[in-house]
């Protein structure tokens, strides 16, 4: 089986069973310099999010893949100007208004980032954020994530 109709699947499925409107995965392509594109997708309103790339430190997945941590934001429009909305592509792609990002570890570095968003403020509850990362415990696309409270990944 493809690993992105695996990948189309496990995004579906969490999507799902955690209520999210839009599930991501952006994977980290390495060469002369690394860059992030986003492979797959899962209540996405178009495949916009199919020609984003990204280098580290740049857009939601970019800043995630450099700080190794997972980042929780409630409301877009308070926490970035429209001029940093410009600079987070799959924000305006999908209409997101709130979200999570997870780093995804491989071998003892960032390999991917998941970002699971809303397109309501104020939706990633720290119930929901609690019962993504139970389901991520066991991991996902090959990969794993490192358990971090809900208040440090709202830093």
């Amino acid at each position: 089986m493809r690993k992105e109709y695996e990948w189309s699947v496990q995004l579906r499925m969490l999507r799902r069973q955690c209520g999210f409107d839009f599930a991501g995965l952006a994977c980290a392509i390495r060469g002369r310099r690394t860059l992030l594109t986003w492979q797959e997708a899962s209540g996405n309103r178009n495949r916009n999010y199919l020609k984003i790339v990204l280098e580290p430190g740049k857009g939601i997945a970019g800043g995630v893949f450099q700080r190794r941590k997972t980042m929780v934001v409630q409301n877009v429009l308070l926490q970035y100007s429209e001029s940093e909305r410009v600079h987070t592509p799959i924000l305006l792609a999908e209409d997101i208004q709130s979200f999570v990002a997870f780093p995804l570890w491989k071998d003892e570095e960032v390999d991917a980032v998941l970002m699971l968003g809303m397109r309501e403020i104020d939706s990633v509850t720290r119930e929901r954020y609690g019962q993504v990362q139970q389901i991520l415990s066991e991991g996902i696309f090959g990969r794993r994530v490192i358990p971090e409270s809900y208040e440090a990944a709202l830093d």
